[in-house]
């Protein structure tokens, strides 16, 4: 619907629940799997109660775009390049970023539970969102948790990558303090 220059929009308050089960029910509409369709759907909305709108919910026709072109894997699941005791790399296949790194982040928490230390790096996802999806799971717990990206190309609308003015490394550190919150 097209507003008027002279028409103010109103802004209506949705229950992150509506919210959750509308962004579920388009991604699945376009394939994706119901389990991969919650997660990315729980952390837009996460991103979203956080204040950082620019990864979260406003993200969601981007998404939807992407799965609808078939710019982006529907299926979920990492390709696991090597291992070893605390360490793994797995390649994203350009799949869906926070679906990915939320995969990649299990990982790591299941060598650090094995281990003592889990550290894995993905290559080729796309767009991941905010670091504290990862870091806020793991303090959760009772680890300390530490994720880092770097961007430095973005795609424009003919898919061709070109260096982004907005690209740069982004750190989130997350911790259990004592009494059992959270430190960010």
């Amino acid at each position: 619907v097209k507003e008027s220059a002279s028409a103010p929009s109103v802004a209506q308050r949705v229950p992150a629940h509506r919210l959750m089960r509308w962004g579920v029910e388009c991604l699945a509409s376009l394939g994706m799997p119901d389990e991969s369709a919650l997660l990315l759907a729980q952390s837009r909305i996460k991103m979203s109660l956080w204040g950082l709108d620019s990864h979260g919910v406003d993200r969601l026709p981007h998404d939807l775009d992407f799965l609808s072109r078939g710019l982006t894997h529907k299926e979920r699941g990492i390709a696991i390049e090597s291992v070893s005791d605390s360490t793994a790399r797995v390649d994203g296949g350009q799949g869906h970023g926070i679906i990915v790194a939320h995969d990649a982040n299990q990982l790591a928490i299941t060598l650090a539970l094995i281990t003592g230390l889990g550290a894995v790096g993905v290559k080729n996802p796309l767009d991941c969102g905010a670091m504290a999806l990862y870091t806020k799971r793991v303090a959760q717990g009772k680890l300390l948790g530490i994720a880092v990206s770097r961007t430095d190309n973005i795609a424009t609308e003919d898919d061709t990558e070109t260096p982004s003015s907005t690209g740069g490394t982004m750190v989130s550190i997350s911790l259990p303090r004592d009494d059992g919150s959270l430190a960010h």
